[in-house]
């Protein structure tokens, strides 16, 4: 899953400036001091966490108690940099009679959280129940200020706002609410209707289904209500079906993904085939499940893809050891070889290295993050012969015990080792067998419960599915450095999303899935007429042009733009700065030094004479460079 650590910027302070055709002035200094743009290393990223379901591919989900959230409906659908977008979420519903709840908001300019009391509005009944309907908003003030300060980007599509804490008297629970951020550089896409509650685009589903979500209320979402809807118009040649609700859904996991047929031998699974319960008539396996924004990272869906194989090793019975980290019966242990997409103690950006001096120690990984090789054993593309010899660790709680972990690269690994090979899996749960996968199709289904969502609405949806394909091969690598799951296979599976109508051809892709520059209103106060790129290359020349937009002061004089390198390398952070002429007009050429690779954020900032430290205007993320 996505790394989940808030880090504090450090200072930018002396470093050198890049090549560029303006002279730079004495408040562009002002930018070097620290931002405290994102929330303490204390507290956890909020909001992907992978409820990873029972080996037999069944959920056993428990009834939302009373004080529980179960969804709202954000408004605007998705938060644009505009002026006047501010944010409410309409029906934001809480399990039981409950008329104050306490919320605390994120307040970058406090660096801390502020304590809110939500008032009930009314009540409701859902599914039998009663519910309280609340209905917080805040001003664009508020929410453009705090869009601005955090890192957003097509690989990291939304605004943390805050943790819903339960009953004002009461706090029981700690569930993170973020809001959909939506890109100017999205554009429209073709939606054909076929009836009042189903029409399509290329790449995505939208389904109207009334009642979809209120058996949360009792234990889980009734996916196959949704799949055999799905299989009266579209062709059953799907192996995944991905389920959206568009009502952002509160809960303390992110997405899972449901086994719904095995035929593959050696993984600790059982063998069965439900497929036939879901409307298939045998091509599915499984069927997942995403809440709110967590669809749109590439690495909470290649986690839940890579769900199809594992990992369900059984390392207790294998080696002994008393295993810990995120539900580890259904993820990958604290142990060497590589990363991996379903890790359970470490995050996928991290993995466990030997030294020369026999030190174990964590690294970064990436970019692409790959699977481990026992994942990949378990996928049938490493054979066991080329599997390597690894080494498993004792402690497997020293990093959390009950989470995962994203360590500083360089971070010590302790305690007792024990030498683990393949040969000790295949004794433990027979040598793998079975189909090995080229191809994987998914398709995606947005439900929405009243009516079918607007066409912008569907634009973003469509866009979001059709990147995970991966079609252009650019690998869509994210700020962290993970990619798409056809890059994170080498391209040895292929992730397929387009939509096939039973009585029509597909419909072509009307939109690009990885653009070539930022949109023209991507980033607050500021419009391009040229766009950043979003991929470069080293000592390739390119310029960022446009115009102060922001209204908050009318003397504006300098724009400056800093490239943020994800490793936090403050030695590799550049920034190219230009004076803007007196309507606002700027234009700032840039060039990327030799040793600038990786993945950067590019902050934005406004100057006027004399201007003390500033915040950025907007953290964009990513731009991709290469050597």
């Amino acid at each position: 899953m996505r790394a989940h650590a808030f880090v504090l910027a450090a200072a930018v302070t002396g470093l050198t400036a890049t090549v560029a055709t303006w002279r730079p002035v004495a408040p562009l200094l002002q930018a070097q001091q620290r931002p405290l743009d994102l929330p303490p290393a204390i507290e956890p990223e909020p909001g992907l966490v992978c409820a990873a379901p029972d080996p037999d591919g069944r959920s056993r989900k428990a009834a939302l108690a009373d004080g529980a959230a179960l969804s709202f409906r954000q408004e605007p659908a998705w938060l644009l940099a505009r002026p006047d977008h501010g944010l409410r979420l309409r029906r934001f519903l809480v399990v039981g009679d409950v008329e104050r709840v306490r919320f605390d908001r994120w307040d970058p300019e406090a660096n801390a959280y502020v304590e809110e009391t939500w008032t009930r509005e009314t009540t409701d009944t859902v599914g039998g129940r009663l519910v309280s309907v609340f209905e917080p908003s805040w001003p664009a003030s508020i929410i453009q200020t705090r869009l601005g300060r955090v890192r957003v980007g097509l690989d990291d599509p939304d605004l943390f706002i805050g943790y819903y804490r339960g009953p004002a008297d009461h706090v029981t629970v700690s569930h993170p609410v973020n809001a959909r951020v939506g890109f100017d550089a999205i554009g429209p896409t073709e939606v054909v209707r076929i009836d009042d509650g189903v029409q399509y685009a290329s790449h995505v589903v939208n389904l109207v289904i009334p009642d979809f979500g209120d058996r949360r209320l009792i234990d889980d979402y009734d996916l196959s209500t949704v799949t055999r809807r799905f299989y009266e118009f579209f062709e059953d040649g799907y192996d995944v079906v991905a389920v959206v609700p568009a009502d952002a859904h509160v809960d303390e996991f992110a997405a899972y993904h449901l086994r719904v047929r095995n035929d593959i031998r050696g993984l600790n699974l059982p063998q069965f085939d439900r497929a036939a319960d879901y409307g298939s008539s045998g091509r599915l396996r499984g069927v997942e499940a995403f809440h709110n924004t967590a669809f749109m990272q590439p690495s909470t869906s290649s986690h839940e893809l890579s769900h199809i194989w594992g990992h369900a090793f059984d390392w207790t019975r294998i080696a002994g050891i008393a295993r810990a980290g995120h539900q580890p019966t259904g993820h990958g242990p604290l142990i060497t070889g590589g990363e991996s997409l379903v890790g359970g103690v470490l995050t996928a950006t991290r993995r466990v290295a030997i030294t020369d001096g026999g030190d174990a120690v964590i690294e970064r990984a990436g970019p692409p993050v790959r699977p481990h090789p026992l994942d990949q054993y378990a996928m049938g593309l490493m054979a066991p012969a080329d599997v390597p010899g690894l080494v498993l660790f004792d402690d497997q709680g020293q990093f959390s015990a009950t989470g995962k972990s994203e360590p500083a690269p360089g971070t010590a690994v302790t305690g007792g080792r024990r030498e683990i090979s393949v040969n000790a899996v295949m004794a433990a749960h027979g040598a793998r067998s079975g189909p090995v996968l080229s191809e994987v199709r998914r398709a995606t289904i947005v439900v929405s419960r009243d009516s079918l969502l607007p066409s912008d609405q569907m634009a973003m949806w469509n866009f979001f599915a059709s990147r995970h394909e991966d079609a252009s091969g650019s690998g869509v690598i994210s700020y962290t450095g993970q990619g798409s799951f056809d890059a994170s296979t080498d391209r040895r599976i292929d992730l397929a999303t387009d939509i096939r109508p039973r009585d029509a051809a597909p419909l072509a892709r009307t939109q690009n899935p990885e653009p070539a520059a930022f949109g023209a209103r991507d980033c607050g106060g500021i419009t391009f007429t040229t766009a950043p790129p979003t991929r470069v290359r080293t000592g390739q020349r390119f310029t960022i042009a446009g115009r102060i937009t922001a209204t908050d002061r009318s003397d504006f004089t300098q724009v400056m733009f800093r490239f943020w390198p994800s490793d936090g390398d403050a030695s590799r952070v550049e920034r190219a700065s230009a004076e803007a002429s007196r309507s606002g007009e700027f234009r700032v050429d840039v060039e990327l030094r030799s040793g600038r690779e990786g993945q950067y954020a590019l902050d934005g900032f406004l100057f006027w004479q004399d201007a003390p430290a500033q915040w950025p205007r907007c953290s964009l993320s990513v731009v991709n460079v290469a050597p």
